[in-house]
């Protein structure tokens, strides 16, 4: 397993009901990254197939990429629970929904030791 970083920007959005503006966080990168690591890896020949765990169209060329450049290469989707994606499940060679079971099977430990550091899961996602 590779983690693959995205970043956050802080910006503000205004309320439509009460006018004001709040401070909200916005998603950047991530998909653009796992994209490119996945259409790297496959020309590189460091799979056969590859799984995308999401339902986010946005990762809808890199397939079609793939499969264009490394037609032997492989592309999966699952899906999270409760989401899914039409275009992407045309596009992948397979595609299956997570089962809540899956999930409970594929939890991490309490606590992961990378290096010297420790991460603790969440009281509330235990």
């Amino acid at each position: 397993m590779e983690i693959i970083h995205g970043r956050f920007l802080e910006k503000s959005i205004k309320c439509h009901k009460c006018q004001q503006y709040f401070k909200t966080h916005e998603e950047k990168q991530t998909d653009v990254n796992i994209a490119l690591k996945i259409f790297g890896d496959a020309v590189d020949g460091l799979y056969d197939k590859a799984l995308i765990i999401s339902a986010d169209s946005d990762l809808l060329p890199v397939i079609k990429s793939v499969q264009h450049h490394a037609p032997e290469k492989e592309i999966g989707v699952m899906f999270p629970i409760g989401r899914t994606s039409f275009e992407l499940r045309q596009n992948a060679g397979f595609g299956r929904k997570m089962s809540e079971r899956l999930l409970q099977d594929c939890q991490f430990s309490d606590e992961v030791k990378i290096g010297d550091t420790i991460i603790s899961r969440p009281e509330n996602w235990r």
